[in-house]
């Protein structure tokens, strides 16, 4: 057996069993939605891995109890947000108990005195509260701005001798009424709406791709409609989360209308449900259930994208309508493939890159005539030969140009494909070719939110760094919680403009290598060559491999020149050439 000091946390669902008897459905289907929109994704935010899952409860390991005061505050700020407009005797509540304390491990689980404690200060929480013990607060104390309120010892059940016990009590989230929600949406002179996720409402893995694709492809078809404003929800934010609370998460997002749904099914049947509501009233405008055949998935997205249109009183010419419900694939294996390899491939690494390759090759396999597979296909071997990782060279590269190319003649008018060749133009320092290609994809799909960040990134390659910024707040009023990758490359914007503090700020989220990397740059280019020598050794633990040819040249400055000096700072940060 395995022992080793941790912070542990306890956390459980108040009046579990009320909640059940008064409607069970839903209560299990928005506390299964909690954990995979906000537990799961914070808890790898914050370091922090599920030991195990008990009915209402949930106990769980972080290497620092700083990391775990913050999941536990955001877990509760998280979930105030989303109850927001639920009825009360429906909202789901956590109390949370942390404890620092020596834990043993075996088989993947946790036990001890450490866990006992946690467990009895989880008890000790009040609805939406945290307690936790005085050896976590001596870890945080100092190291944040939240407020305790020391209890003083209290002794608990099967416990030798009492727990000092400290409470924490996260600020709610400010209510705003319907009527300034209602003032705020009607301002809006066109049509604003937002795809929430889909969500799976059963174990099947192959479901939770379906509900991926079926919204990705939704939004897709939305963004090429004139004259309406898509914004995307985000599948991670508390706010982009499923249950009675429309108007909250319509007022947030800022749109008047959402299209909300669900996937479940058994064996080759699919139930859909889909719904559009007013974000103003919190009323159903149109909803739909459709059971069908897996294959007959595509005409339930047409038939869901009609409605919506429908409903929105939107018209369109002949062309228009084309182009929006026109199907890129008929064949459910090429769409499966392609839906796993999206998802694998925007988490920009190597191992997902090579992931995503194997899965966009079998989608090409499937349907050789579909092109945005055989585009993303051609963006995997330009990361890898960009970024230098597996080996792969400048003829990887061009044989990614010629699938984008050949993507192109199989789907023209896509604008995401459009816009991917642009980008290729743009790394081979074609930028006279590549920015027309880029502005052309912006016409066609202005509220894409998968095309603008690639735009947004040619532009700063060119060395147009104003357009970037602002193509940056358009991205906002498309996707309010920009994603860490889009926060990266607009700090690396205003690095380039000498907005130096601003740029601080953005880059001073460091999550992910990409954005320490250009910290540790900006510090250099500051004169503060020792605090990015300590990023660069923070970057080097947790991949060794990185190198300067990984985070410079080509990959971010069409200009040769500046691709030098930019790649210059990061060798007198501590990054390695090669």
């Amino acid at each position: 057996m395995e022992r080793r000091l941790a912070a542990i946390i306890a956390a459980d669902v108040v009046g579990y069993s009320r909640l059940i008897g008064v409607d069970e459905i839903g209560t299990l289907a928005a506390v299964k939605s909690i954990r995979q929109e906000v537990i799961e994704p914070k808890a790898r935010q914050f370091h922090g891995r599920i030991v195990k899952l008990m009915g209402d409860g949930v106990l769980m390991e972080f290497p620092s109890a700083v990391d775990a005061v913050a999941f536990a505050v955001e877990l509760q700020r998280a979930v105030a947000g989303r109850n927001m407009d639920v009825p009360e005797d429906r909202q789901i509540v956590y109390r949370i108990g942390i404890n620092v304390g020596d834990i043993v491990i075996e088989d993947d689980d946790i036990f001890g005195d450490g866990v006992n404690i946690a467990a009895r200060l989880e008890g000790l929480a009040k609805p939406g509260g945290i307690c936790i013990s005085a050896r976590v607060h001596d870890h945080v104390g100092q190291n944040t701005d939240i407020r305790f309120d020391d209890l003083g010892e209290i002794a608990v059940k099967n416990i030798a001798t009492p727990v000092h016990v400290f409470q924490i009590e996260p600020e709610p989230e400010p209510k705003h009424s319907t009527t300034e929600a209602g003032a705020a949406l009607s301002k809006e002179e066109l049509p604003t709406i937002s795809v929430l996720p889909f969500v799976t409402l059963d174990d099947e893995s192959d479901h939770r791709f379906f509900a991926i694709g079926l919204t990705e492809d939704l939004i897709t078809a939305l963004c090429r409609v004139p004259d309406l404003r898509v914004v995307s929800g985000n599948a991670t934010d508390p706010v982009a989360g499923h249950g009675n609370k429309p108007r909250h998460i319509a007022r947030e997002l800022g749109v008047r209308y959402l299209v909300m749904g669900g996937v479940r099914g058994t064996g080759l049947r699919l139930r859909v449900t889909a719904q559009l509501i007013d974000g103003v009233s919190g009323n159903y405008v149109w909803s739909d259930r459709y059971d069908r055949a897996d294959e007959d998935i595509f005409a339930v997205q047409d038939d869901i994208v009609r409605r919506v249109l429908v409903e929105l009183q939107v018209q369109l010419t002949a062309g228009e309508a084309a182009r929006i419900s026109s199907r890129g694939t008929q064949n459910l294996e090429a769409w499966l493939h392609n839906a796993r390899g999206w998802s694998e491939l925007t988490n920009w690494n190597r191992d997902s890159t090579l992931k995503a390759m194997s899965l966009f090759k079998a989608a090409v396999e499937s349907d050789p005539n579909w092109g945005l597979p055989l585009m993303l296909l051609g963006i995997t071997y330009r990361e890898l030969a960009v970024r230098g990782w597996a080996g792969y060279t400048d003829e990887d590269f061009r044989k990614g140009l010629e699938m984008v190319e050949k993507a192109v003649e199989l789907t023209p008018g896509d604008p995401f494909i459009i816009s991917q060749l642009g980008e290729f133009y743009m790394l081979m320092g074609r930028v006279d070719e590549g920015i027309p290609i880029c502005e052309k994809a912006l016409e066609l799909a202005p509220s894409d939110g998968r095309l603008l960040p690639s735009v947004a990134m040619n532009f700063i390659r060119a060395g147009l760094y104003d357009r970037a910024l602002a193509l940056f707040e358009d991205i906002r009023r498309v996707s309010p919680f920009p994603s860490r990758f889009n926060l990266a490359n607009e700090g690396l914007a205003l690095h380039m403009l000498g907005q130096h503090e601003e740029a601080a700020r953005l880059l001073a989220e460091r999550s992910i290598p990409d954005a320490s990397v250009r910290l540790a740059a900006l510090e250099v280019d500051r004169g503060n060559q020792e605090r990015a020598k300590a990023i660069i050794a923070h970057v080097l633990k947790n991949n060794p491999n990185a190198t300067v040819d990984e985070y410079a040249g080509r990959l971010l400055f069409a200009d040769v020149q500046r691709a030098e000096w930019y790649g210059g700072l990061l060798r007198a940060a501590g990054l390695p050439e090669r």
